[in-house]
């Protein structure tokens, strides 16, 4: 079985991470990181909202490819894997499998 290296932080139920209206709202989030201390809740959202996309992008590859995705795994070889996971996506929607 395939292997998604690429995994969530700070996923877990009541990690210390803003709220979806506080991270739309916040200056930080629109203007990026300015002088002075970063607000730790804050960061994580933003590394949360990345990684959670990136993982799931990751695990579609991994299921429609068969092939591990892992972030050691070179970055040409990623996008084949992508490749080849909607090909196989286009595949089993065009003939039904």
């Amino acid at each position: 079985m395939a292997t998604n290296g690429f995994l969530t932080f700070a996923g877990a139920s009541g990690s210390n991470v803003v709220t979806d209206l506080v991270y739309a709202a916040s200056n930080a989030r629109q203007a990026g990181v300015t002088k002075g201390t970063a607000a730790s809740n804050l960061a994580n959202k933003a590394w949360l909202q990345s990684s959670v996309a990136a993982s799931a992008l990751m695990q579609f590859a991994v299921d429609q490819s068969g092939n591990d995705c892992l972030d050691s795994t070179p970055l040409a070889t990623l996008e084949q894997n992508l490749r080849i996971a909607i090909a196989a996506s286009q595949a089993s929607a065009y003939y039904g499998l």
